[in-house]
């Protein structure tokens, strides 16, 4: 599901799509450990709305998803450096798996952009899954091979007017 939704005469599209789309996404399975560098010192809270397994960003201001009784739900995102295949990807994250982010490594070690962190998953679904997090390494800059990291606008794209409604 692609669609967009009509807020208020513009059109809202989906968050972009990971695999050959503008913005990759930074997934870890369960059961496994995958280490990344964080690209930023704090991460930005957006919300959404879900359609099966389609988030549509959230833009406020009686959006048709709200008033059709889906309420968003908020959820921050990091742009990360994922070190098993080096490439720039963005963490969407709960609030919750944020709160531990930052209890687990930034409250106790400080920036985060300056080392390594290895993301462990443990279980399946909303209920059962927790992460942990841990500094790996010493401090080193981040070398990103040239690779361009999603401006926000890319990741959250704004919604567009729509040509259908007549000016008013």
């Amino acid at each position: 599901m692609s669609e967009s939704f009509d807020v208020n005469g513009w059109k809202t599209p989906p968050l972009p799509e990971g695999k050959g789309g503008r913005v990759e996404w930074f997934r870890v399975e369960p059961g496994t450990t995958k280490v990344i560098r964080l690209l930023d010192a704090m991460p930005v809270t957006h919300p959404l709305h879900h359609f099966g397994r389609t988030p549509i960003v959230c833009w406020g201001n009686g959006c048709e998803p709200c008033q059709q009784g889906n309420p968003a739900q908020r959820y921050q995102f990091v742009r990360v450096l994922e070190r098993t295949d080096e490439r720039v990807k963005v963490f969407r994250m709960s609030v919750k798996v944020g709160g531990i982010l930052g209890e687990q490594v930034l409250a106790e070690h400080g920036n985060p952009t300056r080392y390594d962190i290895a993301v462990t998953r443990i279980g399946v679904g909303t209920k059962t899954t927790r992460y942990t997090f841990t500094k790996v390494g010493v401090e080193t800059p981040v070398d990103l091979n040239g690779q361009r990291v999603p401006e926000w606008n890319e990741i959250f794209p704004p919604p567009k007017k729509n040509e259908s409604k007549e000016s008013e």
